[in-house]
């Protein structure tokens, strides 16, 4: 009779390998574009940081992707290629909820992966297999700059034969994310098809690509102590529509939870329970531990949050309406005369990332 499974399964290159879902959800092409992201967010991390300035990501014809950033990595690359180990979903920029480091998951499920360091002068390379070393460091020539290059090749004996990575489907995650970040700056190139995703409006550019007026959108910012972290917010009428409203937490798309909850209540409260139609809202939070219900984990729990965003979306509105004008008016009418949506005011908002 089989052991129990148990979290010493989740460790090594053939746990990993064995059990691919584990790590990236899926052997189809989902688990594809995520294992492309669990290669760039490491390189996307340096940016943000301030280590680096751009990234650029190529799909090439033979399956493979390059990632290229003008930085290095904070860490022992040669050991963050060498392990994987559980972990549970962490503070700050987030990482695999299975996985920690990204980069040993990405070279596991690789059939041939290399990473080429340019640093302190030299150029240094590294080859692996299926996850094993066939390549210690080597120095192979002079660097006049610095840069790190890594380029894997998904393991096709571990991903269904139909699985095709996507440049649609990575550009939109791709723009998604410079939309949360202002300093992101990332390049995806497939071919002669090529489009950067850099955003330094914010959320405020992520209102305009939905179709929404920059100059009619409220910008909300705030950090507080009692969800023991910050919530960014856009908020506007001024999409066509019905409307629609988008939140993350820690850069994962949510689907429902105390941050929509917070939402309605602070607009119910700004508009005394007449809240016009059609509002369109992007909410990001960033939360030192987040709490994830339901069965696909995409439901905020933390209780806090509910408190903190109808505080802060009140007082926001109430000073936007007060102030008067053009803007002022707009934000007293709704963009349909101020009748207000259904069900004693609250719209009919669909929740999704």
């Amino acid at each position: 009779m089989p052991e129990p499974y148990g979290p010493r399964d989740l460790l090594g290159i053939d746990a990993i390998r064995g059990r691919p879902g584990m790590f990236i959800g899926t052997t189809g092409e989902r688990g594809l574009h995520n294992l492309v992201h669990e290669a760039v967010d490491p390189a996307r991390y340096e940016v943000m940081e301030g280590r680096a300035r751009r990234v650029e990501v190529a799909l090439r014809p033979d399956g493979s992707v390059r990632v290229e950033h003008d930085g290095g990595y904070p860490v022992d690359l040669a050991r963050e290629l060498g392990r994987a180990r559980q972990t549970p979903w962490p503070a700050g920029p987030p990482q695999s909820i299975w996985s920690t480091p990204l980069l040993g998951v990405v070279n596991a499920l690789s059939a041939r992966l290399t990473v080429v360091e340019r640093r302190n002068g030299v150029t240094v390379r590294r080859e692996y297999v299926r996850g094993e070393r066939s390549l210690a460091p080597t120095v192979t020539g002079p660097a006049d700059r610095i840069s790190t290059t890594l380029t894997f090749r998904p393991d096709p004996e571990l991903f269904e034969p139909d699985a095709a990575l996507s440049f649609d489907a990575l550009a939109e995650r791709f723009r998604e994310l410079a939309f949360l970040h202002r300093a992101a700056d990332l390049t995806l190139t497939e071919g002669g098809r090529s489009e950067r995703f850099h955003s330094p409006g914010g959320l405020r550019d992520y209102v305009a690509h939905l179709g929404g007026d920059p100059a009619d959108t409220l910008l909300v910012s705030r950090a507080d102590e009692r969800p023991a972290g910050r919530m960014e917010l856009a908020l506007t009428w001024s999409v066509p529509g019905e409307g629609r409203v988008l939140s993350y937490a820690n850069e994962r798309p949510l689907h429902g939870g105390t941050q929509l909850t917070g939402l309605r209540d602070g607009l119910d409260a700004a508009f005394r329970g007449r809240v016009p139609a059609g509002p369109t809202a992007v909410v990001s939070l960033w939360l030192d531990r987040v709490e994830l219900e339901g069965s696909l984990k995409d439901v905020l729990g933390n209780g806090p949050v509910r408190e903190v965003v109808a505080e802060a979306v009140r007082e926001a509105v109430e000073a936007r309406r007060a102030g008067g004008g053009r803007s002022g008016r707009r934000w007293v009418r709704g963009p349909s005369g101020g009748a207000p949506g259904p069900g004693g005011g609250r719209s009919p908002w669909r929740s999704g990332g």
